[in-house]
């Protein structure tokens, strides 16, 4: 009974981290979609990127919770302190737990990649904000001075600076 109930348990797993790793894909291709917007001229469909990347995680935390049931009562089953797939191959070498460990390998390499295009993206993000805080402040620069020597002089006169 309770290797009927393991068997059922990691169908589960291998189907919800296949799920995950479709979930991931897409969230990969968001990001990478997300660094090219934030060249030049993309920045306005940034919006529909971020609301699909939260739905996404959303999705993905829903799934985690409950692939975590799952991996809890394979736990009990075997009576593991904690989930370890390597343990558990050891225990029950079936096919379900190479395909979970592929799954899983896949998974990380995919987490990773979205990592580095999201690292990517943050750079160019603060290069764009301090090109923006530059033109900013040489604005407000322009402003001073035009304010300083703002104004007619009707007799002809010119302007001394008596701050410096």
């Amino acid at each position: 009974m309770k290797m009927k109930r393991f068997y059922q348990l990691m169908a589960e797993l291998v189907s919800g981290y296949k799920l995950q790793l479709r979930r991931f894909h897409e969230m990969r291709d968001l990001a990478r979609r997300q660094q090219e917007l934030m060249r030049p001229g993309g920045i306005l469909q940034l919006d529909e990127i971020f609301a699909r990347r939260q739905a996404l995680m959303e999705e993905i935390d829903e799934t985690g919770r409950k692939l975590a049931g799952f991996r809890e009562e394979v736990q009990q089953i075997f009576h593991l302190e904690e989930f370890k797939l390597e343990k558990l191959e050891k225990l029950v070498n079936v096919p379900s737990c190479a395909e979970l460990k592929e799954t899983l390998r896949e998974l990380a390499g995919l987490i990773e990649e979205i990592q580095r295009y999201d690292r990517e993206s943050a750079l160019l993000l603060e290069k764009d904000l301090k090109a923006v805080r530059e033109s900013l402040r040489d604005i407000r620069d322009n402003r001073t001075a035009h304010r300083a020597y703002q104004g007619s002089f009707s007799d002809g006169g010119s302007v001394l600076d008596l701050k410096k």
